[in-house]
């Protein structure tokens, strides 16, 4: 026990740390994320993925921006993988004097590695991401994500939880703009389905809009594998 609680201060520790310096939030919110997607699994170490998600602001009764993303992930190497990944985003801005939906195109690039200590299962992500708005003269917006997860095997239990913590940095700038922190679980439904829930909240921490955002998701995934 002492060795897992061990692993768990040594992930999550700089999120502590950071949530505990950061300045007083000014906007508070509760949003709903919800999302379909599919998986092709064309070999062992290849597959296919498209998404479609929801996402309300405003308490959860505003749309705030619905999205389709198209993505591939490779395995290298043994627990390490590479992925790309390609969004068009419809963005609902509600703040300002033009208001409406906004469409945007956004594509990332991951890598991604994860191993095992006893019944602990840690994952690495880094992820540059670009968005842009279409027919705007806005810049692109370039940031770099690392996220880290952390999985626990209960023995004869299907309800499994993950802990996880992200941070955005933008890429021309060295500070960190919103750090994101998420518990969950998931369950298997048949051979191929699988549904899962989690709860989480977010922070933006850059001086022009600080905001802490309540979220609520559900997403159910189906996986199609090749036959051999």
């Amino acid at each position: 026990m002492n060795k897992n609680l061990q692993v768990i201060i040594f992930v999550f520790l700089p999120f502590a740390i950071f949530a505990q310096t950061e300045e007083a939030v000014r906007v508070q919110d509760l949003e709903t994320w919800s999302s379909l997607e599919f998986e092709y699994e064309i070999t062992p170490k290849f597959s296919l993925n498209l998404e479609e998600q929801l996402r309300l602001k405003e308490n959860s009764s505003t749309i705030d921006s619905y999205f389709t993303e198209l993505s591939g992930k490779y395995e290298l190497w043994k627990d390490f993988s590479i992925d790309t990944g390609f969004r068009f985003i419809r963005s609902n801005d509600t703040n300002g004097k033009i208001q409406g939906y906004e469409n945007h195109i956004r594509y990332q690039f991951d890598a991604s590695y994860k191993h095992k200590i006893d019944k602990f299962e840690l994952k690495y992500r880094l992820r540059y991401q670009n968005k842009k708005e279409l027919n705007s003269d806005n810049l692109n917006e370039a940031v770099t994500r690392l996220k880290l997860s952390l999985d626990y095997n209960f023995k004869n239990w299907k309800l499994d939880p993950e802990l996880s913590g992200e941070v955005f940095s933008p890429l021309n700038e060295s500070q960190i703009d919103k750090y994101r922190l998420t518990l969950g679980t998931s369950y298997k439904i048949g051979q191929n389905g699988k549904i899962k829930a989690f709860y989480g909240f977010e922070n933006t921490t850059n001086s022009e809009s600080l905001k802490h955002s309540d979220i609520i998701g559900l997403n159910f995934k189906y996986t199609l594998k090749e036959k051999k």
